[in-house]
């Protein structure tokens, strides 16, 4: 039997979109730090099997975020702590 590995590579995610969220669960400080980041420029990692979703690690923290093709805004879809290692 073959193993295979995907290795997914960071890609360069920079935008001055509006960064909204998905929902209203989200703390009140999480798209200032995603907004921030992006308008900066931030390494994120592409999900494989969503296209325009990314991992994206901000100030000890994880977001899942979205750039939808159609509209000129980025979606915070979930943050959460950064898992220690």
């Amino acid at each position: 039997m073959k193993a295979t590995m995907a290795v997914n590579t960071g890609e360069w995610l920079k935008s001055s979109d509006p960064v909204v969220p998905v929902g209203s669960s989200l703390a009140s400080d999480v798209l200032s730090i995603v907004r921030t980041a992006l308008s900066k420029g931030v390494c994120g990692i592409p999900d494989l099997k969503r296209t325009g979703f990314y991992d994206v690690e901000v100030a000890g923290r994880w977001f899942y975020i979205h750039f939808p093709s159609h509209l000129e805004r980025v979606y915070v879809v979930a943050a959460y702590p950064t898992l220690s290692r």
